[in-house]
């Protein structure tokens, strides 16, 4: 497996990226790989510790693919690698209601590629446009300062406090020279308080603290910076840039650590059972918010 690109990086050793050739038996470093074969690949990611959250069921029950999903997956193709996205992504010729459009979209599918609807592409061209006419976030995704699509691996033996070995993964949408991570997202709200909230909702932070932890062991130099670039599906399509802050990064490591989760990970590994709820009757009390609602004297 021999190098295939290489990330310099300011002030500490350049970034050495193999070919991934389907041999998950020593996976380690840093690779080139379709989303798909990193989705398929061995290792804790982001979103299976967002699943383990809910229960080690559904960690280990991944989520369909959804048309969300697969819009998602090709507008970071347009974002970051252009002059891929037909090798992966087909847009419709013909409408899909009619037969010829069922056999093209068959066609393609067959092919292992994402159908991206004509009114959903130029959705994305506008979305994409509104990114790269934004200064700051161009200078953040320039290919010359960095690269697109990298995904990492690396066994890490500080999760749990008696040093067990766990998998780890991560794939970051850019990788900047300047040891910035960068994640590029889409968003109804792309406002301040709004992605906030979304960050919140939907454990962004537990992404940004396990991808600069995953960089920072893979590298032996210290990253720190992670940031979103953020654009709203809806015209003006307005794009928001965000960086993740020191205390953002240590709630997220004291919530995952807190919640036991590499913790169960490795109970669930051990006895091979990967339960879901509690198998008893609960009480269950509405939370304190719920009861001022009812009873607006309670402090």
């Amino acid at each position: 497996m021999g190098e295939l690109i290489t990330i310099k990086q300011k002030d500490a050793m350049d970034i050495a990226v193999q070919q991934y050739t389907g041999d998950d038996s020593s996976l380690a470093g840093f690779y080139r790989m379709t989303n798909k074969q990193y989705h398929a690949a061995p290792g804790i990611s982001t979103s299976f510790l967002q699943r383990l959250d809910q229960s080690p069921l559904h960690a280990m029950t991944p989520p369909e693919p959804t048309p969300a999903f697969d819009f998602g997956s090709a507008f970071h193709s347009l974002v970051l690698e252009p002059d891929t996205f037909t090798k992966f992504n087909h847009v419709l010729n013909e409408s899909p209601r009619t037969n010829a459009g069922k056999a093209e979209r068959a066609g393609a599918e067959k092919l292992g590629k994402i159908v991206v609807k004509p009114d959903d592409y130029n959705l994305m061209l506008k979305m994409a446009k509104a990114i790269h006419d934004t200064k700051t976030a161009k200078r953040l995704l320039d290919p010359d300062k960095g690269a697109a699509e990298i995904s990492g691996f690396w066994s890490d033996d500080q999760l749990t406090a008696d040093g067990y070995k766990i998998l780890c993964k991560l794939r970051a949408d850019f990788i900047h020279q300047s040891r910035i991570v960068i994640d590029v997202k889409s968003a109804a709200d792309a406002s301040p308080g709004a992605f906030c909230r979304a960050i919140v909702n939907f454990k962004y932070h537990w992404q940004a603290f396990l991808y600069l932890r995953g960089m920072t062991v893979l590298t032996g130099t210290f990253y720190d910076d992670f940031v979103w670039i953020v654009v709203e599906k809806a015209p003006p399509h307005a794009v928001g840039i965000y960086m993740a802050t020191q205390e953002m990064l240590e709630l997220a490591q004291e919530g995952i650590y807190r919640k036991r989760l590499f913790l169960t990970y490795r109970e669930c590994m051990e006895s091979g059972a990967w339960p879901g709820y509690q198998d008893a009757v609960l009480p269950l009390e509405l939370p304190g918010w719920a009861k001022r609602a009812h009873n607006p004297i309670i402090e």
